[in-house]
């Protein structure tokens, strides 16, 4: 399993240059401005609207959903690097801390 982190930062913060320093390291990888959010927000957006997930058990539905997500959040990270620690640089990762961290390796 991964280390993973965010990069969350306002435009124009040196978030790039900052990647750019992580990259350096030999365990690290740093992304550029990552996609992996809108995939997670696919889930989310599927997981409070089909009614297949309304037609199970609630509790079920939620730990099923996270489960999901904290898989996909794995398998996307060892999919992108071999190395340990993956810094995803992205601008959403503050807004939704509570979410993630739900679900998060």
């Amino acid at each position: 399993m991964k280390n993973i982190f965010f990069n969350s930062s306002m435009p124009r913060s040196m978030s790039t240059l900052l990647q750019c320093i992580l990259n350096q390291h030999p365990e690290i990888q740093a992304t550029p401005t990552d996609p992996v959010l809108e995939y997670l927000y696919g889930a989310r957006m599927n997981f409070t609207t089909t009614p297949e997930v309304k037609a199970i058990d609630k509790d079920l539905a939620l730990k099923t959903w996270k489960g999901f997500c904290k898989g996909g959040l794995e398998g996307y990270a060892s999919s992108y690097t071999d190395k340990p620690n993956l810094c995803i640089k992205t601008r959403g990762g503050t807004i939704h801390y509570r979410w993630f961290e739900s679900f998060m390796p």
